[in-house]
């Protein structure tokens, strides 16, 4: 299950916690609250807690996609300028969403394939390009651990894509071409460091970039600013936990 960022949450065992019982629709799960959280004494995750920065990179790729919904989009006749604009925001959204969710199955495949030799799961041929370029780059570091999920004792949690005892990789994935350098923003550098720390592992760190629209194509960047990223993630993660009054902690000795 790929839960929504907004519900990323963790017991203090490091187990997700993405959902509670819907005690007004019986039978049905929601997704989980900050209110849960303190009832659960739940562990927010790397993700929620650097939503508390400015993402310059995400809002640049969002004000691409409704300026291209605006450009091809076909104005109905009679229909007013907001009217017009409506439906600008609702095809980005559109569009956004068919992106993501086509980003997030790529991911899920190549998670397969690394847990192929244990599980002999296949992966969706749909996607064998995609899930080979990303192979062929981290062959060289051995095999890997998958979604492996934490919690600190600082108040946060988190599940990290891919690691073993020397390397920690992080999926992204995303539209670029061959001749497109990809760099790391700060997010990505904070996200890493953050979850070596959870983990606590002195490794190097990766950002493996996964191109949605060149099939193969990826790019591996190593992050080498561990100390700086991690001391910007604990400015974060007090402030969210100031701002929200909120401060999980480690009760039964994990």
């Amino acid at each position: 299950m790929i839960a929504a960022e907004s519900g990323h949450w963790y017991t203090e065992t490091g187990a997700p916690c993405y959902e509670v019982p819907n005690k007004s629709k019986p039978g049905q799960m929601r997704q989980v609250t900050l209110t849960d959280a303190r009832k659960l004494n739940l562990f927010p995750s790397v993700t929620t807690i650097l939503k508390m920065a400015a993402k310059p990179g995400l809002e640049i790729w969002k004000q691409k996609q409704m300026l291209l919904a605006a450009l091809t989009l076909p104005k109905i006749e009679g229909e007013t300028l907001d009217q017009f604009a409506e439906r600008v925001v609702k095809d980005a959204a559109h569009e956004a969403e068919v992106k993501r969710d086509i980003g997030k199955q790529i991911h899920a495949e190549i998670e397969k394939a690394i847990e192929n030799a244990v599980s002999g799961q296949d992966y969706d041929p749909k996607y064998r390009q995609h899930v080979y370029g990303s192979m062929l780059a981290i062959d060289q570091f051995g095999k890997f651990h998958s979604e492996k999920s934490f919690s600190h004792r600082l108040g946060y949690g988190g599940k990290v894509d891919l690691h073993n005892d020397n390397v920690l990789i992080d999926i992204k994935t995303t539209e670029f071409g061959k001749d497109d350098l990809k760099t790391l923003f700060d997010e990505h550098k904070m996200q890493l460091s953050a979850y070596a720390h959870g983990l606590g592992l002195h490794c190097r760190k990766f950002i493996l970039f996964v191109s949605t629209s060149e099939p193969g194509l990826v790019r591996l960047v190593e992050h080498t600013e561990h100390d700086k990223a991690l001391k910007m993630f604990l400015c974060l993660l007090s402030y969210y936990q100031a701002k929200n009054n909120y401060y999980p902690e480690m009760k039964n000795g994990h």
